[in-house]
């Protein structure tokens, strides 16, 4: 913990002398925790989704570290106690403000649900979609929740529909169930790519398939 501390300058040592580990005093750490003790508000009781200053960093997925700068910079409105002369674990503070001073403006791209939404199609295909290459992808931090999110572009999308069609688009498009438009696809000589029985139907994108069904383009973007 000191030295996470140490390393984004809250707490400095008193000697740091050549080929000589660095002296800190005991005090240190206190004279780091009483001012925000008096900014913390007294409470009886610890409403949900509140956490100490220790461990609200594992909810957040951010180091200890950056909770405490926060702390000491005064931008963690919800900082709270339930004793009056606390330790620094007796300091808590709510995760979503801890999350809104985190929070980063959300990257572009498309999530592999909206993705499934768009092209109708099955989780299981967006999935083998994404690790054949067909549809490039890559993997962020959420811009409030931390967490790992795989997004793909849209001009990856645009791309992958200039050269294919999925079932369930056509079917959409054309208000009937899948399964009307693929007998119709199979009369004509048209079928899909042999895939794993488990993921969603795909057609390579031809004039003739054109002719039979519309087999869909990107919407235009919602203005933001």
């Amino acid at each position: 913990m000191l030295n996470r501390l140490v390393s984004v300058g809250l707490i400095g040592p008193r000697f740091d002398l050549p080929r000589l580990n660095p002296i800190y005093h005991p005090d240190d750490l206190k004279l780091l925790v009483e001012p925000l003790v008096g900014q913390a508000a007294f409470m009886d009781h610890l409403p949900s989704g509140y956490a100490s200053l220790i461990s609200i960093g594992g909810h957040a997925k951010c180091r200890f570290e950056t909770v405490m700068r926060l702390a000491c910079d005064g931008k963690l409105a919800t900082l709270s106690r339930l004793d009056a002369i606390p330790k620094l674990d007796g300091l808590f503070v709510s995760l979503d403000d801890l999350r809104d001073q985190l929070e980063v403006p959300a990257p572009s791209g498309i999530t592999r649900v909206e993705a499934k939404r768009l092209l109708r199609i099955n989780s299981s295909t967006v999935a083998w979609l994404i690790r054949q290459g067909w549809l490039p992808a890559k993997t962020v931090k959420h811009h409030r929740y931390r967490r790992p999110v795989t997004l793909i572009s849209r001009e990856a999308l645009e791309e992958f529909l200039n050269s294919y069609a999925t079932l369930g688009m056509m079917a959409a498009d054309g208000h009937t169930q899948a399964m009307h438009v693929a007998r119709k696809l199979e009369k004509v000589g048209i079928f899909p790519l042999d895939l794993d029985c488990r993921l969603s139907k795909l057609y390579p994108r031809t004039p003739k398939l054109e002719r039979l069904f519309d087999p869909g383009r990107m919407p235009e973007p919602t203005p933001s």
